[in-house]
């Protein structure tokens, strides 16, 4: 073989090895580079999906519920004024400085605790039965009253052996001949205690003692046209 055929093989080997070079580099696959942003976006997107769900509104409103105190029910009924004046462990001290200051010289003074058990044994405002010792006698002080242990005027002019004796037996007297028969108010008393028109009441003085046993028995905190019962 000659020199030109040899030296133009070998520049068709280079040519062939050239080409297959080039053929090779085509067929690789070419790499690309993520940014930055692209990398944090799919970091984020994976991110998301393995995050538990946050809670919803209906979760966060029984959480809510649940630890929110229940208000307290209110009482179905409000205990009377009465119950409350008979079962005051004060209620013995305020009617005797009440009746301290409304008739100084009462022989009834000091004895705020009889009232208060007399009330609670025949279910009666203590109150209420001060309140007529004084529109009766004056506390006591006035009338036939003061020398017979009788400042309620009850009999009437019965005598009696003391002050407790009277108290007793006047709140036992209410309770089976007034409440017993449904007179529970000051008015409703009065038409059977000191009915108007009565034959021994030729003054008329019956008339004022609603409103005397009224005033008397509010000065104490009492309900003039509420119930008398303890």
């Amino acid at each position: 073989m000659d020199d030109i055929s040899i030296t133009s093989a070998a520049s068709r080997v280079q040519q062939i090895f050239s080409m297959a070079h080039q053929v090779e580099s085509f067929g690789r696959p070419v790499q690309t580079t993520t940014s930055g942003f692209a990398q944090q976006l799919a970091t984020a997107q994976s991110t998301a999906t393995s995050v538990t769900p946050a809670t919803g509104l209906d979760s966060l409103t029984t959480s809510t519920s649940a630890t929110t105190a229940t208000p307290a029910v209110a009482a179905a009924t409000t205990t009377p004024a009465a119950s409350v004046a008979a079962n005051d462990p004060q209620m013995a001290a305020r009617l005797d400085a009440w009746m301290a200051q409304r008739t100084p010289g009462s022989p009834l003074i000091g004895m705020g605790a009889e009232f208060v058990a007399a009330g609670q044994r025949h279910g009666i405002d203590p109150r209420f039965l001060v309140a007529v010792a004084a529109q009766e006698s004056g506390l006591g002080t006035a009338g036939s009253g003061k020398n017979i242990h009788n400042a309620f005027g009850w009999g009437p002019a019965i005598p009696f052996a003391s002050w407790q004796e009277n108290i007793e037996t006047v709140a036992a007297g209410l309770a089976k001949g007034y409440l017993g028969e449904g007179r529970e108010t000051i008015a409703a008393v009065q038409a059977k205690w000191a009915p108007v028109g009565a034959a021994n009441d030729p003054g008329g003085l019956n008339s004022n003692w609603t409103t005397g046993v009224s005033k008397f028995y509010a000065e104490m905190g009492g309900s003039p046209t509420g119930s008398i019962r303890a």
